[in-house]
């Protein structure tokens, strides 16, 4: 494997992954501000229903289309995995469009322009990921911004120029996504065959489709609650816990953009000598960098949604910790899928997902009708730590890596002991200029602690692997990994 080459691409690709969820950041002022909290419920409700719409037309398709590019004929896999996208996506704007005729909707400007990008967000997936696979960062990054810069822009413009309220949202991001997919049409010339072939489509769906339950369970645990405070709360109780997942996207796309670079880089290594212990080390640094971005956003919580998103919105402070801390445990079981994938034991990814997503319904109901929103985030927390406990006893069951076990449970301790303090932080009746100074303390010395648990010999492995890439030779283009002489 050649370490610069990785480092360099993954950098292009967590910088790409994270685009979308900073134009989600940068547009917090104005949804603050234009929408009221029902509104942003209506809003989030309406995201929802998206996430689900896309993951019925892409199928997973694409981790199919990562464990098999090596070993196929690339032009006429990628044919076959959009010929089916196209398809799927064709058949739920049709549906849709019958199923909007039908209801009485009050935002249908917005579920409309929803409809429309859904479809288009998993054909950009799919070329992202092709992208990936071709090592073609600089385009992918391009497209990224192009989408994320065309959101931003046409979003602030319908809420600040036309006081558009939630159609804004949704108008932007299929704007967005009409501009990446219009830049990607010159640069995809000669990626596809003229044909797909059936073969590969079932081969494809085989490896697929043991990850389609653990997909929609996933997106249950994140977007269900969504639901549950729209029938046992109300619409501003959505808006407050969408603020939380909100601010959990920061955390989020660490793993996301860790993911989009792991797992081709993982496919490619994974019979090498020293792979092992370089997924192990992988896993702790991961987790490592989770806790030291949640506790400066547990800790600045009320800070944060007041600079973000106004007074108003103050009622979503307490939910800001167990989200963020949810998403640092989601991160750990995206990371651990591709051991699991390595052992072509998929399975598994659907029967952690689905024993998180019951452990979150459950929780939803007996929590919301008290707590509220703060009942839904406690259950999205506590259904994530299930999911990735299930995940890390699968993937050391079916593909066993050195993993530094009591590292890693001191950093899920700190993780906690970060939420508790946050919160009572947060929820202390103390002057501004007395909680402040502690809650950079507590930042400072989380990050203290994540330095002294990784220890001097992970230190100086660190250390040495960024000397390893500041002086490894450039890797050909025609190669998809080269050898790396640092043992890891």
């Amino acid at each position: 494997m050649n370490l610069r080459r990785f480092s360099g691409e993954a950098m292009l690709y967590v910088m790409a992954a994270t685009f979308e969820p900073t134009a989600g950041l940068l547009l917090l002022p104005l949804l603050g501000r234009f929408l009221t909290p029902s509104e942003l419920g209506v809003a989030d409700i309406i995201t929802a229903t998206g996430g689900i719409a896309f993951f019925a037309v892409g199928l997973n398709l694409d981790q199919a289309l990562t464990r098999y590019y090596y070993d196929s004929d690339r032009r006429v896999l990628a044919t076959t995995h959009a010929t089916l996208v196209l398809a799927n996506g064709a058949a739920l704007v049709v549906g849709g469009i019958a199923a909007l005729a039908l209801a009485n909707l009050t935002q249908w400007k917005a579920w409309t322009c929803a409809l429309f990008a859904a479809p288009l967000t998993v054909l950009l997936e799919h070329v992202f990921t092709l992208f990936r696979l071709r090592h073609e960062p600089g385009h992918l990054l391009t497209a990224a911004t192009l989408r994320a810069f065309a959101w931003v822009v046409v979003t602030a413009g319908l809420l600040v120029g036309w006081r558009a309220g939630v159609v804004a949202v949704f108008a932007g991001r299929l704007v967005g996504c009409l501009a990446a997919t219009a830049a990607m049409v010159f640069w995809l010339r000669g990626v596809y065959a003229r044909r797909g072939r059936g073969s590969y489509l079932r081969r494809s769906l085989q490896f697929a489709a043991p990850t389609i339950p653990a997909t929609f369970a996933s997106l249950g645990i994140m977007q269900a609650p969504r639901y549950f405070l729209g029938i046992g709360a109300s619409a501003a109780e959505v808006g407050y816990y969408g603020v939380g997942v909100r601010l959990g996207l920061i955390i989020a796309m660490i793993g996301i953009g860790a993911a989009m670079a792991w797992g081709p880089f993982a496919m490619s290594v994974k019979d090498e000598k020293g792979a092992p212990e370089v997924f192990g080390r992988a896993l702790l640094y991961l987790l490592a960098v989770n806790v030291a971005v949640v506790a400066p956003l547990c800790a600045f919580a009320r800070e944060e949604t007041a600079i973000l998103m106004g007074a108003r919105y103050l009622p979503a402070v307490p939910l800001i910790g167990p989200l963020v801390v949810a998403s640092a445990f989601s991160n750990m079981a995206l990371l651990l899928f591709s051991q699991i994938a390595i052992a072509e034991r998929t399975h598994w990814q659907s029967v952690s997902y689905l024993l998180g997503l019951a452990v979150m319904s459950l929780l939803n109901l007996l929590l919301i009708g008290r707590w509220q929103s703060l009942g839904a985030a406690v259950a999205t927390l506590v259904a994530q730590v299930v999911t990735a406990g299930t995940m890390y006893y699968a993937a050391q069951r079916h593909f066993p890596v050195p993993v530094a076990r009591g590292r890693l449970a001191a950093l899920c301790a700190l993780l906690v002991a970060v939420l508790v303090t946050g919160a009572w932080l947060n929820a202390a009746f103390l002057p501004a200029r007395m909680t402040l100074p502690l809650k950079g303390v507590l930042t400072f010395a989380t990050w203290g602690a994540c330095l002294a648990l990784l220890g001097r010999r992970e230190i100086r492995a660190i250390i040495g692997l960024a000397r390893a890439i500041a002086h490894a030779e450039p890797a050909s283009p025609e190669r998809a990994s080269v050898r790396s002489e640092v043992t890891p």
